[in-house]
């Protein structure tokens, strides 16, 4: 028996299961701290290229907001002249048409801008479906540790 060789629970380089269990554990913890830092960046870029698509339909926004604010009383009270002029209104009910118009037309200029907006701009989609396969990825990892270990033995008393 003296010249055979000793078998040790390490032979054959293989870890023990609490020391496989911790990295594994650590390389899961690498992998989660890369994914989050290049979520970040992908967020970073994204949020740049999404502000620069909505710089021309904010300042139409702007423009159109400031228009119909500056225009408001004149564009009415020229309205309501030729309205007066022109048809047998009274200059009350001239007023109220004009009013009535120009909101219209303000109110036109504003909700197409925030159309397009909502229609041409898609927030942080890259980022979100990224952030969806890294929290899948996560979860089939830690699916495919858990089925690794073997569960507790039961011991009968």
């Amino acid at each position: 028996m003296v010249d055979q060789a000793k078998v040790a629970e390490t032979n054959g380089g293989a870890d023990s299961p609490p020391r496989a269990a911790a990295r594994n554990f650590v390389e899961l913890l690498h992998d989660i701290l890369v994914l989050t830092e290049l979520q970040g960046q992908l967020l970073l870029v994204e949020t740049r290229q999404e502000l620069g698509k909505a710089i021309a339909p904010m300042v139409i926004i702007a423009c159109g907001i400031v228009l119909a604010l500056s225009c408001f009383p004149v564009a009415i009270l020229c309205i309501a002249l030729v309205l007066t002029e022109t048809t047998s209104l009274s200059p009350a009910q001239s007023l109220g048409l004009a009013l009535i118009s120009t909101a219209v037309i303000a109110m036109t200029m504003i909700g197409g801008s925030i159309w397009y907006l909502r229609s041409s701009i898609h927030l942080l989609r890259r980022s979100r479906t990224e952030w969806e396969l890294n929290l899948r990825w996560i979860r089939n990892v830690l699916l495919r540790l858990g089925s690794r270990t073997n569960p507790p033995r039961q011991t009968w008393r």
